[in-house]
């Protein structure tokens, strides 16, 4: 339905047939570093250990060995796999690749993340886990995200704004999802909110941009 094309879009890496993004009234580019992507399937490179995969865009940024080796430290233990440092990613479970990959991302300091269904291929209460820790980044670090799912309980618990379509997507219809929930986004996993902003707080609309 688009959702990765969208990201791909956004990061710049596929040219537009019409229309325009831009970060704060700049076109994007595949050039820019300030926007980062977390993949679905982890991308990590298999042959390298953990702090090789986190640094690897750092390189590119011409940045010191002690200014890399700092940085990778930080989001290494930001995303909580301090002591897994000579691993390579076989030797990973699925829902420690996720935050590699996600350390990888933050490492850079971009202004927008791009996370593309992140937590889709990974058992339910893993998934659980790491949705409570990306709460937790988002509050130490407070950047933009754009983040793809098909769940909408999850885009409710971790989101401020979404938007979705239905299938097939009509190209002359936005959809608008919204929910009353703390743009603040506490930490922690209140079942009882969510059950509550599902049943109360969340509606769906649907406008259509037909002329006439």
């Amino acid at each position: 339905c688009g959702k990765t094309t969208l990201l791909k879009a956004i990061d710049g890496l596929y040219s537009l047939e019409g229309g325009r993004i831009t970060i704060d009234g700049h076109g994007v580019d595949c050039s820019r570093p300030e926007i980062a992507m977390v993949f679905q399937y982890f991308g990590l490179f298999p042959c390298k250990r953990l702090p090789q995969n986190v640094a690897y865009c750092l390189h590119v940024q011409k940045m010191t060995k002690a200014e890399v080796k700092e940085r990778v430290d930080q989001y290494i233990d930001m995303v909580g796999l301090r002591g897994f440092e000579n691993h390579f990613p076989y030797q990973l479970s699925g829902g420690m690749k996720q935050r590699a990959g996600l350390a990888r991302a933050l490492a850079i300091h971009p202004e927008v993340l791009l996370i593309d269904e992140p937590f889709g291929a990974l058992d339910a209460q893993t998934r659980e886990i790491l949705q409570e820790e990306l709460q937790r980044i988002w509050q130490q670090e407070r950047r933009t995200m754009v983040f793809i799912t098909h769940s909408i309980g999850e885009a409710i618990l971790l989101g401020d704004r979404g938007g979705g379509h239905e299938r097939p997507a009509q190209p002359d219809h936005r959809y608008r999802l919204s929910a009353a929930q703390d743009s603040q986004r506490p930490p922690g996993r209140h079942e009882g909110h969510l059950n509550g902003v599902k049943s109360k707080g969340f509606r769906a609309s649907t406008e259509s941009t037909r002329k006439g």
